[in-house]
């Protein structure tokens, strides 16, 4: 018999199984914990470094089809980004059902693993693009349709513009997007939102006008008669001395950065052109900044299943790419003088 006050033998044994369950779900809180601690520096140093990769690669191809700008980004690039967010989603969702993971919330919130398949999953009435289950398909046809505007207007300009003033000048989208959600939303912004915006829009200001600061005119003054000079054959002047001088006469530009072409050659544009260019680029983030507080409402009105939405955008938008096909015939300021591309000579232009 057991000591009176002792717990029985099967008592201990509850109580040492409990223990070790109890240490058990520590150590997988502890490492839930860290999980959840490492798992937002992780991605958001991932999106940071693709998103930089993406803005150089993305600059670089349009630098080197300066002149069909408008085509690489109306033909080839809506489904090469619906293609890859296809292959990426459908890799994901099958290692999720083999997991035996729910594929999305489905109506009322409610997960079911396995009911639907990897394929399925992306149906334009698939019950699981949100928590309410369907949603209408002229939603992502709307945000497609403006995000192609940006991507086909845009395109022309961002040639003319160095990749290091690019960036600030589609930062000023958070002005835009602020006031759209001010009328649209409703959305009341404290004085930490406001400064964070007059901070980016600093940051837009200066990073700008860094590059619009050339040397003083005196330099360029003096190296421009040394060119001239330099240009009598008579005088004893090693080539290296007159290579170095040009050179420095070409780059010894104030205002706006002077536009060089894929191999790094400076290519003479009118200051008029380069400017057009500055403000028309400014103006085609509107719709993007549109695009913006719109996704924002959908996503919480139905709280909608992101990764499923960015793929029926990605898709509308392939449809809008080929409507948007005759803008590459609008005669747009090109580095090698106006497009003269036309309906006539489109099947050439694409081979």
């Amino acid at each position: 018999m057991a000591a009176p006050g002792a717990a029985p033998a099967f008592a201990q044994l509850d109580s040492e199984s409990g223990s070790e369950e109890s240490n058990g779900s520590k150590g997988s809180k502890v490492q839930d914990f860290w999980k959840q601690k490492l798992l937002v520096p992780a991605v958001f140093t991932l999106y940071v470094v693709t998103k930089s990769l993406d803005k150089i690669f993305i600059y670089r191809v349009r630098k080197s089809m300066a002149h069909y700008s408008t085509v690489l980004m109306t033909i080839y690039w809506p489904p090469g980004v619906c293609l890859a967010c296809f292959v990426f989603l459908l890799m994901l969702n099958t290692v999720k059902r083999a997991l035996g993971q729910p594929l999305g919330e489905g109506p009322e919130g409610k997960a079911e693993k396995g009911s639907i398949g990897p394929l399925s999953w992306f149906s334009p009435f698939s019950e699981y693009a949100s928590s309410q289950g369907r949603v209408p398909q002229r939603w992502f046809a709307l945000i497609a349709f403006c995000d192609q505007i940006n991507a086909t207007f845009s395109s022309p300009p961002a040639v003319f513009i160095p990749a290091v003033m690019l960036t600030p000048l589609y930062n000023s989208v958070v002005l835009w997007t602020a006031l759209i959600s001010f009328f649209y939303l409703g959305t009341r912004f404290q004085s930490v939102h406001l400064a964070g915006i007059c901070l980016i829009l600093c940051s837009c200001f200066v990073g700008v006008m860094v590059e619009l600061q050339g040397p003083a005119a005196v330099i360029c003054d003096g190296l421009d008669t040394a060119s001239s000079i330099l240009q009598d054959d008579t005088l004893p002047i090693p080539i290296e001395a007159k290579w170095k001088v040009n050179n420095a006469t070409d780059k010894c530009v104030s205002g706006l950065p002077p536009y060089k072409d894929a191999n790094g050659k400076f290519v003479y544009i009118p200051l008029g052109t380069l400017a057009g260019m500055y403000f028309f680029l400014v103006a085609t983030v509107i719709p993007y900044a549109f695009v913006n507080v719109y996704k924002q409402k959908k996503l919480k009105q139905v709280n909608l299943d992101v990764a499923w939405g960015f793929f029926w955008q990605s898709a509308w938008q392939v449809l809008f790419g080929l409507i948007f096909i005759p803008a590459s015939w609008i005669p747009w300021p090109t580095p090698s003088g106006i497009n003269d591309a036309s309906a006539s000579s489109f099947w050439t232009d694409l081979a």
